[in-house]
């Protein structure tokens, strides 16, 4: 076979893929390189943007909380769940029950006022909260309770409980509970 003039003339550059245009300065991407579908690329974008955004503003949503204090002001709560926090129950005579949830953040703590019919409202409280004993004296309350930390019996949450009793001049007992850990 001979040389023919077309064998041997030089294969000319057919210039950059018409479907990747190159950038004018920089004549990037070379005509070689795959071209990526838009599609890809905002798929991308808005996987980067919710990874990076997503904690900023956990972040930003719990330094608010924090600083204005919105988060650990006290609030109405259930009552089982007070008490339960305590290890114990409501007695079934309590009345006029308010429960509160003033823990903070990284403490738990309960408030729970009643009334109680007087007569044998130790007894009573006693069977309610297993977990705690009558103090012999007490300064600030008619009667007063508070955990025995050694004992077996059923435990809340609470590391510490304290039950106040003040006697009312209507032969009712208004009953305040303390539940909180430290």
């Amino acid at each position: 076979m001979a040389n023919t003039p077309e064998d041997t003339a030089p294969v000319a550059d057919p210039g950059p893929d018409p479907a990747l245009p190159a950038h004018p300065q920089t004549g990037w991407p070379p005509s070689g390189l795959p071209r990526r579908s838009r599609a890809r690329k905002w798929v991308t974008r808005g996987i980067v943007t919710a990874v990076v955004l997503a904690p900023l503003c956990f972040v930003g949503l719990v330094a608010y909380e924090v600083l204005s204090g919105k988060a650990f002001e006290p609030h109405k709560t259930g009552c089982a769940e007070a008490t339960g926090f305590a290890g114990g129950r409501m007695p079934e005579e309590a009345t006029d029950k308010k429960c509160v949830d003033d823990g903070g953040w990284l403490d738990q703590g309960y408030t729970v006022e009643s009334r109680m019919p007087r007569e044998d409202v130790a007894a009573k409280l006693l069977k309610a909260f297993p977990r705690t004993r009558q103090l012999p004296d007490s300064y600030e309350w008619d009667l007063e309770f508070t955990n025995s930390q050694e004992t077996d019996r059923p435990a809340g949450g609470a590391s510490h409980i304290e039950l106040g009793v003040d006697y009312e001049e209507d032969g009712t007992a208004s009953v305040t509970l303390r539940a909180f850990n430290v």
